[in-house]
């Protein structure tokens, strides 16, 4: 007989029950169209409904209240399970749509449950870009755009200093800047970049090799899982006292300082850095025309727009905040394809990278509109603005991916690992507790009543 030989003990969720009937029902999806003096109408099939499942379960005997206790339990856990039908086998994913509970005053200790199930069918994914692993790529992508429209406008702005008045001098000091900084950068990294000072020549070679040390300062660090915030701060550090090496080697102000004393949304609008008056006419570089020198000045309207060698100076550090802020993104990127993996860093400490790549990029920005022509600085605005969005999506893909982020009460004191296992059924999140909440100096004696930060689920 095929119900001696094949029948199975029902159960959801691993819950064993007995059942008394079962009863399946199918429908199909039509699309009916009449039409009008015509017999009959067209009918579209549009593919089978789901499976649905009545199921009448039975408890009795002098243990039922507590089995039916335990099975309501179940019943009352989110989302689908898998289901035992007891003659057609497991159906995964099934979805509890409603039960009711029957008790009868003839039938002593017994229960009665009917169960309304219809099988699941997960739907695929729509929107690649929603995946944090997408995210991430398009960051590293944005990376080096940035790095190669800001080599071309400072290669541009650099040619341009050899058809001007005192061109020799300006070019000695600003080689003497660049073979300064690559020099600083050596003595970081050594063995990573080559003959610094060969290469303080040419602005490309300068610029490659920026890149090549900025990569070395990040291939020296670890950043493993158990440091990653700390080497952050670390690299964050050394790239923003490299920034003012330029500056630094030739005894002027750094051009971020200029800017820290600028007020929010405003720069200075020419490359000497002192605002224009209203009403004055902004010098223009392009082919050599514009705003008339003052009197008794015998420079042409392009040496004004050059400026001075203090804005050589703030054009290289444009370009190097620039690189710093492509390096910053790509590590960012890195940490945060990690997380998607396996998170350790807090919902704060996403952030935080986050937040210091969009600074980094906004700081650039603001250099490229104060001393570089605005033609000239747009691609590499609108590159910087692509990083600092993407890092945001891209962070903000991480945290989405996680469950939400909810305050809950110790019940009892206990400590990490118990915890864990009264919250989630495992233990192992005892680290997932620990970083969510940094200010836990005891995790082996948490109080009672004590609030922590955890996941929903």
């Amino acid at each position: 007989m095929a119900w001696k030989d094949q029948l199975q003990d029902a159960r959801f969720r691993g819950q064993v029950f007995d059942c008394v009937s079962v009863e399946d029902r199918y429908r199909r999806r039509v699309a009916r169209h009449p039409y009008p003096y015509v017999a009959g109408e067209d009918v579209e099939d549009l593919g089978r409904d789901s499976q649905e499942i009545n199921i009448k379960a039975v408890f009795f005997g002098d243990d039922y209240l507590a089995r039916l206790q335990q099975f309501i339990n179940v019943l009352e856990m989110p989302d689908a399970g898998e289901l035992v039908h007891p003659v057609f086998g497991v159906v995964n994913p099934a979805q509890l749509l409603d039960w009711s509970i029957k008790h009868d005053a003839d039938d002593v200790d017994y229960a009665i449950i009917e169960l309304q199930f219809i099988r699941a069918t997960p739907a695929e994914a729509i929107f690649a870009s929603a995946v944090p692993s997408n995210r991430t790529a398009m960051l590293s992508d944005a990376a080096n755009n940035v790095r190669s429209v800001a080599i071309n406008t400072f290669a541009k702005a650099t040619h341009k200093l050899t058809g001007l008045k005192g061109a020799i001098a300006r070019a000695n000091a600003l080689r003497g800047a660049l073979a300064a900084t690559l020099g600083k950068l050596r003595n970081m990294v050594r063995n990573v970049v080559g003959d610094l000072d060969m290469l303080a020549d040419l602005p490309r070679s300068f610029a490659m090799a920026l890149v090549a040390g900025l990569a070395g300062l990040v291939d020296i660090r670890s950043f493993d899982k158990a440091h990653l915030t700390s080497d952050w701060k670390a690299l964050s550090r050394t790239f923003g006292d490299l920034v003012r090496t330029p500056a630094e080697s030739t005894d002027l102000p750094s051009p971020l300082d200029r800017l820290s004393g600028t007020p929010t949304g405003e720069v200075p609008a020419v490359a000497g850095g002192k605002p224009l008056q209203p009403g004055a006419a902004a010098p223009v570089v392009e082919g050599g025309t514009g705003t008339a020198p003052a009197n008794g000045d015998t420079r042409t309207a392009t040496d004004v727009a050059m400026g001075t060698v203090a804005d050589d100076i703030g054009r290289t550090t444009a370009l190097m905040q620039s690189l710093v802020t492509a390096q910053l993104a790509e590590v960012a990127a890195s940490i945060l394809a990690g997380e998607v993996e396996s998170p350790s860093l807090s919902t704060a400490e996403v952030e935080r990278i986050a937040n210091d790549t969009r600074q980094a990029a906004e700081t650039a920005i603001m250099l490229h509109r104060a001393y570089q022509p605005a033609d000239d600085a747009r691609p590499v605005i609108e590159a910087l603005r692509t990083i600092a969005y993407e890092c945001q999506e891209a962070a903000r893909a991480v945290i989405h991916a996680r469950p939400p982020l909810i305050r809950r009460t110790v019940p009892a004191q206990t400590n990490l690992h118990l915890l864990a296992f009264h919250w989630y059924g495992d233990y192992t999140r005892a680290a997932e507790l620990a970083r969510l909440n940094p200010r836990l100096t005891q995790p082996n004696f948490v109080q009672a009543g004590e609030v922590l930060n955890a996941y929903a689920q």
